[in-house]
């Protein structure tokens, strides 16, 4: 199970733009070229596709975003994310398993959609991380983002939805219950923090085509 659906601290936030604008790296599209803070007044215009290896710039300075603000969200931490390269964040997306949320051209949220391939499982999918930049958080981004996931899993057939969450991260708990996601389970030890051991949460949504 992947943690899902991460909540950063304002305060991190703050921190992480002023590295970012250092690096030259501030939440830009896959040509590094763009801002993707959201523009008040604007309606945006969100798409959902899979992730390729285009986007791969994009992603990886994402999921540092992600890991840095947000690690409650993420079992990868922040040093393993700065380690991977763009080749390859390249590799990862190759296998498929990734989708985002766009404004247009600029990537602004991903997750991990991971159907299962073989016969007696192919009904059930996994879902996580699932993360959105705070700029675009309450503008209906991960709301685009689940309905392409669901959109998706209908397609494929799959009936099942499997995800794991953070006992703390109150505000993800209520966002999967909202879209009838319905706690089935604890993992107990699931990670451990510094020594410290930590539960998370599984739960799981029931499709009806």
């Amino acid at each position: 199970m992947r943690r899902c659906h991460a909540v950063p601290r304002k305060a991190d936030v703050r921190w992480f733009r002023r590295f970012a604008k250092r690096c030259g790296a501030l939440r830009q599209n896959r040509s590094y070229g763009r801002d993707t803070r959201h523009k008040p007044g604007r309606k945006p215009l969100f798409l959902y596709r899979k992730l390729g290896i285009e986007d791969a710039a994009a992603w990886l300075a994402l999921r540092h975003e992600g890991a840095a603000v947000a690690p409650s969200g993420f079992l990868v931490t922040e040093a393993e994310s700065r380690a991977m390269t763009v080749e390859t964040a390249s590799k990862v997306l190759a296998y498929g398993g990734l989708r985002g949320v766009f404004d247009e051209d600029v990537l602004i949220g991903f997750c991990g959609y991971r159907p299962q391939s073989m016969e007696r499982t192919r009904h059930r999918a996994e879902l996580g991380p699932f993360y959105v930049t705070p700029d675009f958080q309450g503008t209906g981004a991960a709301q685009a983002m689940m309905r392409g996931v669901l959109d998706e899993a209908k397609e494929g057939g799959v009936e099942q939805i499997e995800l794991s969450v953070a006992p703390a991260n109150t505000r993800a708990i209520a966002f999967y219950e909202r879209q009838g996601y319905v706690q089935f389970g604890v993992l107990p030890d699931a990670i451990r923090d510094h020594g410290t051991s930590e539960d998370a949460l599984l739960y799981r949504l029931k499709l009806s085509w």
